[in-house]
């Protein structure tokens, strides 16, 4: 029986297939597993991981196609369109620019908190060889917590990255408004950075201590999310295929 896919869901997931309740529905997450019994995991998840980077590629040498053909048009006299459109890209820039700050950030972050870390699980370790209570719901808090931040950590820029080429080729484009490439890798970087600021938060509860070290990367997460919200005021409106239509489940 041939498998239900839904098209295009793996454009505007998290690529989180362990977590994802829509995998089997998925052609990707199939081709990988079916790589897996053919022998050729290294191609496959070499394919995957470039996904995002092909992807990207692709779109800039369009773009550069595009401008290439108005510069041989004659159309590159600077108008009110072409101002507008350069704001943008200034906006574009200082947000990819945050992007990349936000995995500097993280790396530091992680670097100077490793013995601490180190120091607590030593404890925990002990209360565990002298049988002592040990708060189990809340280290499953603080484990999920550093898993979502280290897998959102590079995610977010990606994303970001993949949504500001979209909108340079969507503007010589007729699509339609609010479905397009653009809101969607938009919208995913929301979520990314919604469940990241939700991470962080759980960190801080739990290490209180910490707070003032979290206070640059809470401030530049929301940044982040903000400049994102206003470059792409529709993407949350963005249907995601199965994740949003709730017509997928049946």
């Amino acid at each position: 029986m041939k498998a239900d896919f839904i098209p295009g869901i793996y454009n505007y997931c998290d690529r989180w297939c362990e977590r994802c309740t829509f995998a089997k529905r998925c052609r990707v997450y199939t081709e990988d597993l079916e790589a897996k019994k053919t022998k050729k995991v290294d191609v496959i998840h070499e394919r995957i991981s470039t996904d995002i980077e092909k992807e990207l590629k692709k779109s800039f040498e369009l773009l550069q196609k595009m401008v290439e053909d108005r510069e041989v048009l004659g159309y590159m006299e600077e108008t009110e369109e072409d101002y507008i459109e350069e704001q943008s890209d200034n906006q574009g820039n200082t947000l990819k620019e945050k992007g990349n700050v936000y995995i500097k950030l993280v790396d530091e972050w992680f670097k100077s908190n490793k013995a601490f870390f180190e120091e607590r699980e030593e404890e925990i370790s002990k209360k565990i060889a002298l049988k002592l209570g040990v708060d189990e719901e809340a280290l499953d808090h603080i484990n999920r917590a550093f898993e979502n931040i280290r897998w959102y950590q590079v995610f977010i820029s990606a994303k970001i990255h993949r949504s500001l080429a979209g909108l340079k080729l969507e503007n010589f484009e007729e699509i339609h408004f609010t479905q397009n490439d653009s809101n969607g890798s938009a919208k995913v970087a929301l979520l990314a950075i919604e469940q990241s600021i939700t991470s962080w938060e759980t960190i801080r509860t739990y290490f209180p201590e910490k707070t003032d070290e979290l206070i640059d990367i809470f401030v530049l997460l929301h940044k982040i999310q903000e400049e994102l919200k206003q470059i792409f005021p529709l993407a949350k409106k963005f249907i995601r295929p199965g994740f949003d239509d709730v017509f997928s489940n049946f």
